[in-house]
């Protein structure tokens, strides 16, 4: 077996461990990736996440800046060192990330609703709103977009369409609709208004 293929059956076997929230034996298939071909940016990349899945933003930013700098049209690392930069509260930087990965793939679905959460929380609902409309362009049946879209229209001049963004959510919804991952419950509020 050669290493391309021997790369590929680890990337694999990494990809379904970090799934399944195996972080520690994701990351050591990653490791063995890059053992074989130690370059591999994949892998790389996919240690910053698991570094940010494990609560260790400043490792996760280190390790994605270099990525930054080695692959710079790369949109998801953009994305990624935007989270890692708002969860140490850098959240201007954070911003700017979001947005040069917007500018690289309009479409990034991490980038859409980050910076949908950080323009909400800093206030600008009409941009927050703007994002989280352009989010469920991309992914129409996205729960969180809509929810996160349901607590941005009440502030908004088109507050109007608050109730039935609210209602088109499922019964559960995505625990995260904040920069800080902070489960809110406006729904209940939201559904007795429209009562």
């Amino acid at each position: 077996m050669s290493n391309a293929e021997k790369v590929e059956r680890l990337r694999a076997k990494a990809k379904a461990l970090h799934a399944a929230l195996q972080l520690d034996e994701a990351e050591h298939l990653y490791r063995g990736i890059l053992e074989l071909h130690r370059t591999d940016l994949e892998a790389r990349h996919m240690i910053g996440v698991l570094r940010l899945q494990q609560g260790r933003a400043a490792e996760a930013l280190a390790i994605l800046e270099t990525l930054v700098l080695e692959a710079p049209d790369h949109a998801d690392i953009r994305a990624q060192c935007g989270l890692a930069r708002q969860d140490l509260g850098r959240r201007d930087e954070a911003l700017a990330d979001f947005d040069s990965a917007l500018a690289l793939k309009p479409g990034n679905v991490l980038s859409l609703l980050y910076r949908g959460n950080l323009l909400r929380e800093a206030g600008l609902f009409a941009q927050a709103l703007e994002s989280y409309d352009r989010l469920l362009q991309v992914v129409p049946g996205f729960d969180e977009a809509w929810f996160c879209r349901g607590l941005t229209l009440p502030v908004t001049p088109r507050r109007w369409n608050a109730i039935p963004a609210a209602l088109v959510l499922p019964s559960t919804v995505a625990p995260c609709c904040s920069s800080s991952n902070a489960m809110t419950k406006p729904l209940p509020l939201l559904k007795k208004r429209a009562q």
